[in-house]
Formats: C-alpha cells, structure tokens, sequence
C-alpha cells in the first residue's frame, strides 16, 4: 500500500506542474509591453496621428493641384523601375508563346481574384506585347534611372538607352515571328516603321546579360560555368 500511495502522489505532482495554465504559452512578445506610463502613451499618440497626416494630406494636396513635383523633391524615387520591369515582363511572356503557342495574358497574374485564367491567342498576346514594349520605352524616356540605384541593374548598369534598345530589338523579334502568318504584312510594315521612327536604335555588336558580380574568384563563378566545367 505505501508505494502504491507514492505512485499515485508522484502522479499528482506530475499531473499538477503539467498543467499550469502559460505551459504552452510560447508567443509572448518581450518587447510588447502590457502597461505603459501616461506620459508614452501621449507621446506615441501624438506621434501616430501626425504620421497618419502625411500621406493622405500630400495626396489631397497633389491631387488637387496645390502642390506639384519639383526637382528637389520628389513623391516616388523608384518610377524609373518600370520601364525595365515592362521590358522583361515581355521577354519573359514572349518566350511563353514561342514555347507553347497561346498562353494565359490579359488574365494572368492576377491572383486569387482569377485563379483559372483564359488562354489568349498567341497572336493576340504578340500584338499585346508590342503594345507593352511600347508603354516601357515611354517610361524609360520619362524616369532617368537614378544613379544610386544603377547597380541594381545588373543588365544595363542604368542605362536607360540601352534599355530602349533592347525593348526595339525584341519589338522586332517579335515582328519577326509573325512574318510568315498571312493578314499581318500592314501591321508587320507599320510596327517597323514605328521603331525606325522612334530612333533609339537596337542592340548590335553588344552582349546582353545578367551579372550580379560574378567574378573569377572562388564562391562568385557564374553557376553556368561552374556546370559546364563539371563536365
């Protein structure tokens, strides 16, 4: 009988520091303070709602023409991403349709809100390409690319002009893959002149890559040449 009395006690005093209440109690956050003296709530409310002032006051203000974009100031510093990012959104779309002929594109990337996406034309969405490589080349000569954020171009090293070329020579690639399909000699014809026009030319006689700093060192190879060397 007594050591069945020290079984069950055991059991109790296991059974009692088992269950406290915060033993799973994991995710409390050490710099979230429960309380906190008057005079830090008043400072942080004052300071929380002079900041949520800002934004929707510099909004208004240029939305109504009050203010306006100076050279010494300006709302957004990353305008001059757009035009790259056009570009390679229709060099990336473009070897879709090469690959497989129509393709999900005025449905695609639209998230949850499409989750099963219409298949376009191929020949639509080359048209539609055009239409993009056009809207980058406008963006590229409206937002000089900032010189500070030039080595985040590991393409063009921010330059803006070749960027615009490249957006011609795909414009003419993708005119090219057309060439053969009957109905689009006009269209074909008007689109070249349109490049020939806008005068910035195309990549010749010029590499274009990507390198984010590799280099002939151990751990900055290219991982190309890392593969082929392999073999």
């Amino acid at each position: 009988m007594k050591l069945n009395k020290l079984y069950i006690a055991a059991f109790l005093v296991l059974v009692g520091t088992g269950c406290k209440k915060d033993y799973l109690d994991v995710n409390t956050n050490p710099n979230s303070l429960p309380t906190a003296t008057p005079a830090y709530v008043l400072a942080n409310a004052l300071n929380t709602s002079a900041a949520s002032m800002t934004s929707p006051n510099e909004v208004g203000m240029f939305w109504s023409g009050h203010w306006t974009q100076s050279n010494g100031y300006i709302i957004s510093t990353t305008l001059f991403l757009k035009g790259p990012a056009k570009v390679m959104k229709a060099f990336n779309y473009q070897k879709l349709v090469d690959l497989y002929g129509n393709i999900p594109y005025t449905e695609a990337l639209k998230g949850v809100s499409i989750l099963a996406p219409k298949f376009d034309d191929q020949k639509a969405v080359y048209q539609g390409l055009i239409v993009l490589l056009d809207d980058a080349i406008k963006d590229l000569k409206a937002n000089a690319f900032a010189s500070t954020y030039s080595g985040s171009d590991i393409v063009f090293k921010g330059s803006n002009s070749s960027w615009i070329k490249f957006a011609n020579s795909m414009k003419l690639r993708i005119l090219m893959r057309q060439s053969r399909v009957s109905g689009t000699d006009a269209y074909i014809t008007a689109e070249i002149n349109k490049i020939v026009t806008e005068g910035s030319g195309f990549i010749t006689g010029a590499e274009v890559g990507a390198n984010p700093g590799y280099v002939a060192s151990a751990g900055q190879i290219n991982p190309i040449y890392n593969n082929l060397w392999l073999y």
